[in-house]
């Protein structure tokens, strides 16, 4: 993949498609797959170009108690560059859970940022609520990507440890950046799956819930250019970091 943006001014037209549980997303560029059955899979996304290859797994969700999805109970649809998923009530906690998977603009991220310097972008909007008067509403997020030497922790103000984190890809041309909402305070860390591997994990929603209420997070991710990448994703989280939560879900 290039770093021209291709995908971002794509997806204005291409957006997902959703058939059953399986939701794609494609450009001249890069394939997304996310399985709706399956959330704790993510978002796969891997670059269809020869000469940068690349694959990421971002955004798998996973509650505290492993959960079987009841496919007859999945309500998921598209809308506009949403991918959104709600899923019905989970035991032993009784929690109902709101998925967006949201594909960005270039605007979206900074009114400063040159278009061509973002391959990529995407926001995971999560929300939960329950049915009973107290509930453990514990969630983890978890991105996994190719096991790397640089793996850095950015440190930009006012973000928490391992809660803004880029990583340099093979291929020498991307680097991939993870950014948690500051106001979604979460438990983040970075750990090595398997010898190819490393996982970046957010545990969200640490305090109790209880009925009438909702807990959201956000976190977003982009696949921006090598060049000058620290400071790049720096400018990333600052302009995230002072957006307001959107108004459409």
């Amino acid at each position: 993949m290039n770093s021209r943006g291709v995908l971002l001014r794509n997806m204005q037209h291409n957006l997902w498609q959703l058939a059953d549980s399986i939701a794609t997303l494609e450009s001249s560029d890069l394939h997304g797959r996310l399985d709706l059955k399956q959330p704790s899979g993510g978002l796969q996304l891997r670059s269809v170009e020869k000469a940068s290859p690349f694959e990421v797994e971002i955004f798998g969700v996973s509650q505290h108690a492993a959960q079987h999805v009841d496919i007859a109970k999945l309500d998921a649809y598209v809308r506009g560059r949403d991918l959104v998923a709600l899923y019905d009530e989970s035991l032993p906690d009784h929690l109902r859970t709101q998925i967006y998977w949201r594909a960005l603009r270039a605007s979206d991220l900074s009114a400063s940022c040159e278009p061509n310097r973002i391959a990529a972008a995407f926001d995971l909007i999560l929300s939960v609520n329950t049915s009973l008067l107290d509930s453990d509403p514990q969630v983890t997020v978890r991105s996994e990507i190719p096991a790397s030497d640089s793996i850095v922790q950015l440190k930009v103000d006012p973000a928490p440890e391992a809660s803004a984190v880029l990583v340099r890809l093979g291929s020498g041309k991307l680097s991939y950046v993870e950014l948690v909402h500051p106001a979604d305070a979460c438990r983040s860390w970075i750990k090595t799956a398997d010898a190819a591997r490393s996982q970046i994990n957010h545990l969200l929603f640490q305090q109790r819930l209880e009925k009438g209420v909702i807990l959201r997070a956000r976190i977003r991710a982009a696949l921006i250019s090598s060049e000058n990448d620290e400071q790049l994703a720096a400018q990333l989280y600052q302009h995230f970091a002072a957006s307001e939560p959107p108004l459409t879900v």
